[in-house]
């Protein structure tokens, strides 16, 4: 399975196999906030805890009734806490308590919450506190499917992008997850020492991001024979060109002779083009010599052993711009293909850049062609 661009990892234990990309995508929009909050509160202290409740008490009202004469509903307006505290001395006895009452209001009537805050502040006299001020977006329905339906769209076309990458069709849906919606950044908070109702309250706009994740199976790729039946089919080479390559690396036959000669396997088997052997010095030097394939391919043979089947001369593209073709090599007067994006690789292997190609089936009969890319013959069994 692809996700987010790491590799292909086994189903887990118990569980079927299966091939998939599992991405996550994002959507942010943008809102008018509907609801202003305010945590008021009251803070008093006296000799006994009796009196520092009972001043807390009359304070609180007074606040609460403020509010409501202000136009906020009783619904809207909540305890949020109650404390007690005592106050001591240089020597630890107490000497008194302080007392401290939370108050959250909701204000829907934005234009009014400057002068709601005036009015709770003013009703509280020395005792009110205003803790902190909130913007926030209550009727999000709207605004969250809009970000949902963004945040699909970005975890679609990142799957379609890898699974273009690995050369497959997406398929269906397999699982979607949602993350809780955020609203962010958060509106700055005002304490009371900072406060001043002369100061006109800003509400802005406020960003509501959806995140999903989501598995696409992927397809089964098209068949080689389908593909290869919408290629044109290619030149073959001449007997003295055949006989040219065929001295120059029949000793690859043997594919011990090809490792000591410093070819690598690069990937597992790809169906309709076999095993890959490269030689890294070959690849990056920007050359071709018809003695030296950049790459060796080789099919599976009896015993679990490979056999040599084709040569590939490879040439990264000079100025990587799939868009002109320039600088498109040839060997022994045949056009190399390309060029064309980087194909991907195992972990832990640089990444292939563009480049142009030219597949030479010179050990093994390609119908197709014997210089075209895929033979239908090669299988991975």
């Amino acid at each position: 399975m692809l996700g987010g661009g790491r590799p292909a990892v086994a189903a887990a234990s118990g569980e079927p196999s299966r091939e998939g990309v599992l991405v996550t995508g994002t959507g942010a929009v943008f809102g008018e906030p509907d609801l202003f909050t305010a945590e008021f509160a009251v803070e008093t202290e006296a000799s006994t805890v009796g009196d520092a409740l009972e001043r807390a008490n009359t304070a609180a009202t007074r606040m609460r009734n403020a509010l409501v004469r202000a136009g906020i509903a009783r619904a809207d307006l909540q305890t949020s806490n109650v404390g007690i505290s005592s106050k001591f001395n240089d020597d630890r006895d107490i000497i008194g308590y302080s007392v401290n009452q939370g108050l959250t209001a909701k204000i829907r009537n934005l234009p009014r919450a400057g002068a709601v805050l005036s009015a709770g502040i003013a009703a509280g006299g020395n005792a009110a506190r205003l803790n902190g001020v909130s913007f926030s977006i209550e009727n999000d329905t709207a605004l969250l499917a809009e970000a949902r339906k963004k945040a699909f769209a970005d975890a679609r076309g990142k799957a379609e992008l890898y699974a273009k990458e690995a050369g497959r069709p997406l398929g269906r849906v397999v699982t979607i997850s949602e993350v809780a919606p955020t609203f962010g950044p958060p509106s700055p908070q005002y304490s009371m020492a900072a406060y001043d109702a002369r100061v006109p309250l800003e509400p802005g706009k406020q960003q509501l991001t959806a995140t999903v994740t989501v598995e696409w199976a992927l397809a089964a790729p098209a068949p080689v024979t389908a593909t290869l039946a919408r290629m044109p089919a290619k030149p073959r080479l001449t007997n003295a060109q055949r006989a040219v390559l065929v001295e120059a690396t029949s000793r690859f036959r043997d594919v011990k002779k090809a490792i000591a000669a410093g070819y690598r396997p690069t990937k597992d088997c790809v169906p309709g083009m076999g095993f890959h052997y490269a030689k890294p010095e070959l690849t990056g030097d920007m050359k071709i010599d018809p003695a030296l394939p950049e790459i060796l391919v080789y099919t599976a043979a009896a015993g679990g052993s490979v056999r040599l089947a084709a040569l590939e001369y490879f040439k990264a593209d000079a100025d990587g711009n799939l868009k002109t073709a320039d600088d498109r090599p040839t060997l022994l007067s045949h056009p190399f293909d390309g060029p064309m994006a980087g194909h991907p690789v195992p972990p832990g292997q640089p990444p292939m850049p563009v480049h142009y190609d030219l597949h030479v089936w010179l050990y093994q009969n390609n119908p197709a062609g014997e210089l075209t890319s895929m033979n239908p013959d090669v299988t991975c069994q």
